[in-house]
């Protein structure tokens, strides 16, 4: 599969490798070439990552009149990319040009990292966690990831794209089977905190499932780049921030069939902006029922009220549905003291802030900031959520080049689906066969059911629920 984005255009995934983009002249193209790893004997492909990417800008060319010139580039892993212009045209291969570009604000990046942290103290395990570049998953030159400066927010927290009208609705059925909510009693009026239940469940639908496998890079990328395979707590982290800011810039609108989507949209427009936060928590949080384990790296989601202020955020555990508060849901009442939810269900857990050891970094799309506890770099969740702990802002240099932001791909859901059925990715790549999208109610979703599964682990001819092609639950 080949993922295209043209400067100041769309992304077009361009499935199997062939298909034609427009790019005016003097504009450029990132070309991403993505294989799947299929293993013997495995019913599916659990990881799907890239081995190769050529960014090119168009000139005119007087030696190109006719048309129909083709040139090869490289990719690495074997793979090439054949480029066929039509026109009087060329293609100049700029990759180079854009992560050598890179490459010095990641320089520039580590200075501005040992500048901010020199007045506090950062033990050995606060540094370990502070980075002052990451890898992306869209970018590969010479058979390597790409660095990237991390010290002024992480953008991809805003590249992702779909019609609210298909998805949102969609999530929040699978939020309505988790919680089995009290829909005329919410709609008629409950507390705050029942809609920050919803409105969490919501989004942490779209992150899909924590993966069968661990992913083969560390990499930082929005799920839809790989097809929801190959990627862990931070990619799904980024998904659940880049579809609160996908949602926040979309004005609230009604959902004709879900008036509770509309509902649900229209609070979640009570919080400025969506972070990511690195730290050390407890892995059981993704795997539960797992035997305990000493705490790991980890990245969590949270929504925040207002720009620089993590206080009284909604912490979003995107690698497995969680509330954003610590009471049990089945305590929750509408106005009118019925409860707001099915307390019989299990399946949604309450925060647990002691599974979140130490908090080290927020990044917003545009920001960096330390977690301080005092003078020291790191700070436990409860602190932070309680104001007992502060936020400082990383200088972060020069920052990505203009260029590379704009070519640097933005999934569209709705393309993104169209050219997983256009493909036929269904169980010999995906691993899932979608009985349909998510609906609420569903009578092929048993009542009584306790855990949400993996649909890529669970026996053939389970049915699976979609929010995406690439994102479907199995009720257990």
């Amino acid at each position: 599969m080949v993922w295209v984005t043209a400067a100041a255009g769309g992304t077009q995934l361009v499935g199997g490798g062939r298909g034609k983009v427009a790019v005016r002249v003097g504009g450029a193209v990132l070309f991403t070439a993505m294989t799947f790893s299929h293993k013997a004997g495995r019913r599916f492909a659990e990881q799907v990552g890239p081995v190769g990417a050529v960014a090119l800008r168009v000139r005119a060319s007087a030696s190109s009149m006719a048309g129909g010139v083709s040139t090869t580039f490289a990719l690495g892993d074997g793979t090439s990319l054949s480029v066929t212009t039509t026109g009087p045209v060329a293609a100049e291969d700029i990759t180079g040009q854009l992560v050598a570009e890179q490459y010095e604000a990641v320089m520039d990046a580590a200075a501005c990292l040992e500048r901010a942290t020199a007045p506090f103290v950062v033990s050995a395990g606060a540094r370990k966690y502070l980075a002052a570049a990451f890898v992306e998953s869209d970018w590969v030159y010479e058979s390597k990831y790409v660095l990237s400066p991390a010290l002024g927010g992480w953008p991809q927290l805003g590249r992702i794209r779909f019609d609210p009208a298909v998805y949102w609705p969609r999530a929040v059925a699978v939020a309505c089977h988790l919680l089995v909510p009290n829909v005329g009693g919410i709609l008629a009026g409950c507390p705050d905190a029942v809609l920050d239940v919803l409105l969490v469940a919501t989004i942490t639908a779209f992150c899909g499932n924590y993966p069968l496998r661990p992913e083969s890079r560390d990499d930082r990328g929005v799920g839809a780049l790989k097809l929801d395979l190959n990627r862990d707590c931070d990619d799904m982290a980024i998904s659940a921030a880049a579809v609160f800011t996908f949602m926040r810039a979309t004005p609230p609108a009604e959902y004709p069939g879900s008036p509770l989507a509309g509902a649900i949209h229209r609070h979640l427009h009570q919080f400025s902006h969506a972070c990511t936060v690195v730290c050390l928590a407890v892995g059981a949080v993704a795997a539960p029922g797992s035997p305990p384990i000493p705490p790991c790296g980890h990245v969590f989601a949270m929504l925040c009220r207002a720009a620089g202020v993590v206080a009284g955020a909604l912490v979003v555990e995107a690698t497995r549905q969680s509330s954003p508060h610590p009471a049990p849901i089945e305590g929750m009442r509408t106005d009118d003291q019925a409860p707001a939810f099915d307390p019989k269900i299990g399946a949604v857990v309450p925060l647990d802030v002691h599974q979140y050891v130490e908090c080290f970094a927020v990044y917003t799309l545009a920001e960096t900031r330390l977690c301080l506890t005092g003078e020291s770099v790191g700070a436990s969740l409860a602190a932070l959520l309680g104001g007992g702990a502060t936020t400082h802002l990383v200088a972060c240099g020069r920052g990505y080049s203009k260029l590379f932001l704009e070519l640097s791909h933005k999934p569209d859901y709705g393309q993104v689906d169209d050219e997983c059925v256009r493909m036929g990715w269904g169980p010999d790549r995906l691993g899932i066969t979608v009985h349909s999208p998510a609906a609420y109610p569903s009578a092929h979703i048993p009542p009584d059911f306790k855990a949400m599964a993996n649909p890529r682990g669970c026996a053939p001819g389970t049915p699976a629920f979609a929010v995406t092609q690439f994102v479907a639950y199995c009720f257990i």
